[in-house]
C-alpha cells in the first residue's frame, strides 16, 4: 500500500535554507555572489523558494555574513563540513520546521519544479522527501525537505563523524521522488566554463 502524503495542518511549517558556504574552490570565486540574470546566486536561489517558506534563511561562512542583504544568515553552529553542518545548525535554531534545502549552484532550478516535483509529493510521515535523478537514481540530498524527525539522526551521524548528507539516505526513512533530468535543472555549475556558457545563455 502506498504511503499516504499528509497535508494541510498535520505538516510541519517549512521553512527555506539555501545553502552558500562553500569555499568554490573549484570555480576560484564565491558562486554565493556571482551574478546571474542581474542578481547574486544567493538572491536567485532564495527568490526560488520564498514562496513555500514561511522564513528563508542563507547558510553562509562567517566572512560571507556582511556581504549578503536582503535575507537573515545562518552560520554553522558546529564546526564546517559541508551541507550537513548546515541543516544541523538550522535544525538546532528551528529544531520543530520542516527544512527545504537548496543549493547555491543549480542556476537552471525553477519555481515551478521545487513546487510540482518536491513540494507537490512531500511526505511527512517520512524523514526526508529527496529528489533522485532518472534513469541513474542520481540522488540529490540537496534538493529535498527534510522533517523534524531526521534532526536526531543526522546530529548522530555527526558526532560519530559522517558528515555526508548523500550517506544519510541509509539511516533515514526517505520518500524518494523519481525524475528524468533532460532539462538540466539539476546540473551544478561548479568552474567558470560552466558559468561563461551560462551567461552566454541569458
Amino acid at each position: 500500500m502506498e504511503r499516504e502524503i499528509l497535508t494541510g495542518q498535520n505538516r510541519p511549517e517549512i521553512y527555506g535554507l539555501v545553502l552558500a558556504g562553500g569555499y568554490s574552490q573549484r570555480m576560484g570565486m564565491d558562486k554565493a555572489f556571482i551574478l546571474y540574470q542581474g542578481k547574486p546566486m544567493y538572491h536567485h536561489a532564495a527568490r526560488l523558494i520564498q514562496t513555500f517558506c514561511r522564513e528563508v534563511i542563507i547558510s553562509c561562512r562567517k566572512e560571507q555574513k556582511e556581504l549578503i542583504t536582503g535575507y537573515p544568515v545562518l552560520l554553522d553552529s558546529f564546526p564546517s563540513k559541508g551541507p550537513m553542518t548546515g541543516l544541523l545548525s538550522a535544525f538546532k535554531k528551528y529544531p520543530k520546521v520542516a527544512w527545504l534545502l537548496i543549493p547555491v549552484d543549480m542556476p537552471n532550478l525553477t519555481t515551478q519544479f521545487i513546487n510540482e516535483y518536491l513540494l507537490a509529493n512531500r511526505d511527512s510521515r517520512c524523514d526526508a522527501t529527496i529528489i533522485r535523478d532518472q534513469p541513474a537514481a542520481t540522488i540529490q540530498p540537496l534538493v529535498a525537505i527534510y522533517e523534524p524527525t531526521s534532526l536526531k539522526k543526522v546530529e548522530q551521524q555527526y558526532v560519530h563523524g559522517f558528515y555526508s548528507l548523500k550517506g544519510m539516505v541509509d539511516i533515514l526513512q526517505v520518500h524518494f521522488v523519481d525524475f528524468r533530468d533532460v532539462h538540466q535543472y539539476l546540473a551544478n555549475y561548479n568552474n567558470p566554463e560552466d558559468w561563461s556558457e551560462l551567461r552566454g545563455l541569458q
